[in-house]
């Protein structure tokens, strides 16, 4: 069987990889909790001696490993973005290893837009990691209540995978009445952080543990800045940063409303929840890709 070589990288580009591989056609799409929450869809690596670091030490990556211990995913410490997991199924003597497929610096799979792969359309098997194990055991919120009213608003409360860092949304209900859309891009940095997002008001948020998350923020106008758990690499929320003025006299039009104009919202993952059904509120896909500038440059 023929092979070709895939070449992937974290976003800011501290770990650069290749694999060597049967044409990959189909992701795989995980339900256990921890995939959910990071949003990650793998390609599956059926050899790891097939796999190079092209740059970095993947022993300096950060590792997470939950329930059995007998996988470990790795993530960039520095950016967050969820490189790939590696381990033993139990029983197993093989290792068994998946690239995210939001990494790729080449085509990657067949539904590709652009250069980078069309996460809305691909072909993906289901694997039922859910069904592995015992139960995840959803970490308690414990903090206070957010300071802003909403009529006939709902409290709702989640955590990153490890627990390190809880949330709490007042909010209108998140169900299929929930007016607003919630969003899905898939820009350089969006496509690896695999978050669907909501945009409320800061007062609408409070964060529980925020001195174990950690910030990273890229782009020409850095008007916002990624949190994501120190831990377990969950993305939590986009933090806007100060715009100056010199700088934001400058910014089009279009771009004015998810940035100088928005600098009183806290974008929220909504995969952090519990209780909610994403798939009955109203996603609007960004494409990051083509109208945010400037083009992402892959090492």
């Amino acid at each position: 069987m023929a092979l070709k070589t895939y070449r992937g990288n974290c976003h800011c580009a501290a770990f650069v990889f290749e694999a060597t591989v049967p044409e990959i056609t189909k992701a795989v799409l995980c339900n256990c909790s921890h995939c959910y929450k990071k949003g990650t869809v793998w390609a599956m690596i059926p050899d790891t001696e097939n796999f190079t670091m092209v740059k970095g030490d993947l022993g300096k990556a950060k590792d997470y490993r939950f329930a059995r211990k007998n996988f470990g995913s790795k993530f960039c410490p520095t950016c967050g973005t969820a490189l790939l997991f590696i381990g033993r199924p139990q029983g197993s003597e093989k290792e068994h290893m998946g690239v995210n497929v939001g990494t790729p610096a080449m085509p990657l799979l067949s539904n590709m837009h652009g250069l980078v792969p069309d996460i809305w359309n691909m072909d993906t098997n289901t694997y039922d990691g859910a069904s592995l194990g015992a139960p995840y055991e959803t970490p308690v919120y414990t903090g206070p209540l957010p300071t802003k009213e909403v009529e006939d608003g709902k409290v709702y409360t989640g955590s990153c995978h490890c627990g390190n860092v809880r949330v709490c949304l007042r909010s209108k209900p998140l169900d299929h009445s929930f007016e607003s859309p919630a969003y899905e891009c898939n820009c350089s940095t969006c496509i690896r952080h695999g978050g669907t997002t909501i945009w409320p008001h800061k007062d609408q948020v409070v964060i529980q543990g925020s001195e174990h998350l950690s910030t990273y923020a890229s782009g020409m106008l850095k008007a916002w800045e990624k949190a994501f758990c120190s831990q377990c690499g969950v993305f939590v929320v986009r933090r806007p940063l100060p715009i100056p003025d010199e700088v934001a006299v400058h910014i089009p039009a279009a771009a004015r409303e998810w940035t100088v104009d928005a600098q009183h919202l806290l974008p929220l993952n909504l995969k952090l929840l519990d209780g909610v059904d994403i798939s009955q509120l109203k996603i609007t896909h960004i494409d990051g890709y083509d109208v945010i500038p400037p083009p992402y440059v892959n090492p």
